[in-house]
């Protein structure tokens, strides 16, 4: 229990950080979707990792006013520890959602937190995550 309590502690922080949002006109709401970012660093082979990852998205389609968007990058870097890898992984994300418009990135574990923060920030990259 916990455990579970645990787990759930980053929503409210999330769901506070994102509440800013629902401050937006309905007009440019319609208009605009909520376009979430989530870095997942869980294991792949974790048996808690598919029903976190749904159940983070329910709650964010759940506590924003729609329309919500949420895209899930697995970065598999605790198999692929390689640091030459990491310009590469960030050019990939940086060109995949440059021009996208995510409002918000998710880091999903340490790995994909310390991810996130020590990457430059360039033109193409995405907004700054929270944990």
């Amino acid at each position: 229990m916990v455990l579970r309590k645990r787990a759930l502690a980053p929503f409210t922080i999330i769901i506070a950080c994102l509440v800013g949002l629902t401050a937006l006109p309905s007009a440019q709401r319609a208009a605009h979707p909520t376009r979430i970012l989530v870095l997942d660093a869980l294991p792949p082979d974790s048996p808690t990792r598919g029903p976190f990852l749904e159940r983070m998205s329910t709650t964010l389609r759940s506590e924003l006013p729609p329309p919500v968007e949420v895209y899930v990058e697995f970065l598999d870097l605790d198999r692929f520890p390689d640091p030459t890898q990491t310009p590469r992984l960030t050019r990939y994300l940086g060109e995949k959602y440059g021009g996208f418009g995510i409002d918000v990135v998710i880091a999903v574990g340490s790995v994909a937190l310390q991810f996130a923060t020590e990457q430059p920030r360039t033109r193409t990259s995405p907004p700054p995550s929270m944990a």
